[in-house]
């Protein structure tokens, strides 16, 4: 498919298009979930088609799960959301939302419908089926056993396994309870910003996590399990995890992936509100917009205890320092200031470190 023919037949586009959107809210047992990536570049749409997909979702029937996010949080674009979202978090952290408007805030946790989990398999066993169901991970997470259990057995390895982890132990235990739950209820999970969940790299016991993020993203079609997911480029997750998704949603400027028949140029022909939905297949797709709120939501986020191993939040100021000055030239000032503050939540750093930083960064804002 090549930009003139893009114009030449976008009624046609548009046929196949609807067709591969309701063969993609199918809900068969035969097939099973779906994998979908969402790709586009930073303002393109990804959260407005992630969440719109995320509520054809409930509408199907799914109970959906959307990774929440911090620290500041998009959910009230959808309508009426106050009513619809329930929120998690996990027992040990403290959990604040705030409503900012003209720079004013309050917050609004004792107004919306908050729970607490102490475990993935806990968490699922309170899912509400008939909300959205917004869940923030664990600050620091005991490592799951099930975790454990799952890499010596898939790889026969018997690798050194921290005591504590960061969010990523939560949402692999998730994956894990999700695809051996004995009911046969559909679950359609929506991230954002899906290189945090399945980087490009990792050392240790994370290298293993992201070896059995392989495994889990295939198993979700047999567990009636649908994921979808958003991120800006197909090179910024792993490499094993990319080659099971088999759904692509491209946005205005998006990276056509290889091996598709979408010509390159063609994203950039899209107009906003417009997406290429690619299943074998492709076609045009519309996707509604979403409220455009006049106020922010912000979300506090904090342990209530340390760590108990020590090694787990040592790290050097100038290996910090490197991290945050990488981040800043990869992906921009403002995701800098987000790992700063996950830093600072997580107690690896310093207050006078973290003020250091933050004053290199607020001025690029």
């Amino acid at each position: 498919m090549k930009p003139e023919d893009f114009e030449k037949g976008e009624e046609a586009l548009a046929k196949y298009g609807d067709e591969l959107l309701d063969e993609l809210l199918e809900r068969d047992y035969d097939k099973g979930g779906r994998a979908v990536l969402i790709l586009g570049p930073q303002g393109s749409g990804k959260t407005t088609a992630l969440f719109q997909l995320a509520l054809m979702a409930r509408r199907m029937g799914d109970t959906v799960v959307i990774a929440g996010r911090y620290p500041q949080e998009q959910i009230h674009k959808i309508p009426n959301w106050e009513k619809r979202v329930v929120m998690y978090h996990y027992q040990n952290d403290e959990f604040h939302i705030w409503r900012v408007k003209h720079g004013v805030s309050e917050e609004i946790t004792s107004k919306l419908e908050v729970k607490t989990y102490k475990n993935a398999r806990d968490f699922i066993r309170k899912l509400d089926r008939e909300k959205l169901n917004v869940v923030y991970p664990p600050v620091w997470y005991p490592t799951p056993k099930i975790l454990v259990r799952e890499v010596k057995r898939r790889y026969i390895v018997n690798p050194k396994v921290p005591k504590y982890m960061g969010p990523s132990a939560f949402w692999y235990e998730f994956f894990l309870e999700a695809i051996f739950r004995k009911d046969d209820s559909w679950i359609t999970i929506a991230l954002d910003e899906a290189d945090d969940y399945f980087g490009v790299t990792g050392a240790g016991f994370e290298y293993w996590l992201l070896r059995l993020s392989k495994d889990v993203v295939k198993d979700f079609r047999k567990s009636r399990t649908n994921l979808y997911a958003a991120v800006h480029n197909l090179s910024d997750m792993n490499w094993q995890v990319n080659r099971k998704f088999m759904t692509f949603i491209l946005l205005r400027g998006a990276r056509v992936p290889a091996g598709t028949v979408v010509y390159p140029m063609v994203p950039l022909k899209l107009e906003v509100g417009e997406a290429i939905i690619i299943s074998g297949r492709f076609g045009l797709i519309k996707i509604k917009p979403l409220l455009k709120p006049n106020y922010s939501l912000f979300v506090e986020l904090e342990s209530k205890e340390e760590p108990l191993c020590e090694e787990n939040t040592k790290r050097s100021n100038q290996n910090i320092k490197e991290e945050i000055l990488r981040l800043m030239e990869e992906r921009g000032p403002y995701e800098a200031l987000i790992k700063l503050n996950e830093l600072k939540r997580s107690k690896m750093i310093s207050t006078s470190h973290y003020h250091r930083l933050k004053n290199l960064i607020l001025p690029l804002l």
